[in-house]
């Protein structure tokens, strides 16, 4: 299965089990970006930015455009493996910040 292919999936399901936090995934090769609702939960983007890095997962924060955004640029040479961890990582982050926000 190729990389991409992998990645884009892995963050459906993300979303789809987050379809109430995530508004839209958007994915082009290994370059990815999860949009969240702005209105519903203040700054629930930027906390799960913040329990991303506390996890080591390194992503970019977008706060222009359409909404709030978490971007995943990975090199690559990014393994299989290290897009499995990686997107781990995203989902324990976007459930700690769930159970805050509950």
């Amino acid at each position: 299965m190729k990389k991409s292919n992998l990645l884009r999936e892995l963050l459906a399901e993300i979303a789809k089990s987050n379809k109430k936090y995530i508004k839209d995934v958007r994915i082009c090769g290994l370059i990815a970006s999860l949009e969240f609702y702005q209105d519903k939960h203040k700054d629930f983007a930027n906390n799960v930015y913040k329990t991303s890095l506390d996890k080591g997962l390194v992503l970019r924060k977008s706060f222009d455009g359409l909404g709030p955004s978490l971007i995943l640029k990975p090199p690559l040479i990014v393994s299989v493996a290290e897009i499995n961890r990686a997107m781990k990582l995203l989902s324990e982050s976007i459930h700690t910040v769930i159970e805050t926000v509950q």
